[in-house]
């Protein structure tokens, strides 16, 4: 038996592929111009960026795997030689720098944060904005663990250069990223 696509089936075929992948692309294109916007903080060699805003933003809009696939094609474009991440490295080395782990993290926290939107379990601004602060976590556990590893530091030191600093701006960050997870539920409501 025989299967023929009419036009019209075409047609939405593109329309749904469309629907799943732009978005995917856009988010993976804000994740790499937010890297940009960076500064480095005495005492650690990680920057402060944007990216991390980017990412939990990524899964709470997208859903869990398509926020993922956002953040993995980063990956993969950083491994291809091209300028996605804070670090002047690039290829598979800005993967071994003190950066290494975080970017990881960035591809965890986005499926978690997406895990959540996709439960329906943003009910109320402060609800949301824990459970997006818990998702932002999963950035700093492998990019901490990572940190010790390569610059073999104690658990201390790798709290302190890998987390302690950016503590305050996760916070606010995740501020940024509840009010448009809000305000593009109140727009579709």
């Amino acid at each position: 038996m025989s299967h023929v696509l009419t036009n019209q089936d075409q047609s939405q075929a593109l329309k749904s592929t469309l629907a799943w992948v732009l978005p995917v692309l856009a988010f993976t294109a804000l994740t790499a111009a937010s890297a940009h916007f960076r500064f480095y903080i005495p005492g650690t060699p990680v920057p402060i960026t944007l990216q991390s805003f980017v990412v939990i933003l990524s899964g709470a809009t997208l859903g869990a795997w398509r926020g993922f696939w956002s953040q993995a094609l980063v990956v993969v474009l950083a491994a291809l030689g091209y300028q996605v991440y804070s670090t002047s490295s690039v290829g598979f080395e800005v993967l071994l720098s003190s950066t290494g782990g975080y970017i990881l993290g960035f591809m965890l926290a986005s499926y978690v944060a997406g895990l959540m939107r996709d439960r329906q379990i943003f009910k109320g601004f402060v609800p949301t904005y824990l459970y997006l602060f818990f998702a932002s976590a999963f950035v700093f556990l492998p990019g901490v663990l990572w940190l010790k590893t390569l610059l073999g530091l104690d658990w201390t030191q790798a709290i302190a250069q890998g987390l302690t600093p950016f503590i305050i701006g996760d916070i606010v960050k995740t501020l940024g990223a509840t009010a448009c997870v809000w305000s593009v539920q109140k727009f579709r409501a």
